[in-house]
């Protein structure tokens, strides 16, 4: 019989440490170009395009944490940016 206790596994393993700090928060001024760009995306893609990038934008803002600051969401956000808003169609004359 072992009366001993068993040992403990240890908190690296493999040579591989976990980030245990938290990604630093979003400053006001970044949340609310998330927030213009989402409300731009819906002009620029009529449709289901642009509900779907506006929603991911707005998810992507209410949830805070600055992460990949230049992945994809900056890029979506320059791009939706810097897209022009379509031309309204001509009001059509009824006879």
């Amino acid at each position: 019989m072992i009366d001993e206790a068993p040992m403990r596994q240890p908190l690296v393993q493999y040579s591989v440490t976990v980030p245990t700090d938290s990604p630093p928060r979003m400053e006001q001024q970044e949340r609310m170009q998330l927030r213009a760009a989402a409300f731009r995306a819906t002009r620029v893609y009529p449709g289901p395009v642009g509900e779907l990038v506006s929603k991911d934008l707005l998810d992507w803002e209410n949830y805070g944490w600055r992460i990949g600051g230049h992945g994809l969401i900056a890029r979506l956000v320059a791009a939706v940016m810097a897209a022009e808003l379509p031309t309204p169609a001509p009001p059509v004359a009824v006879a």
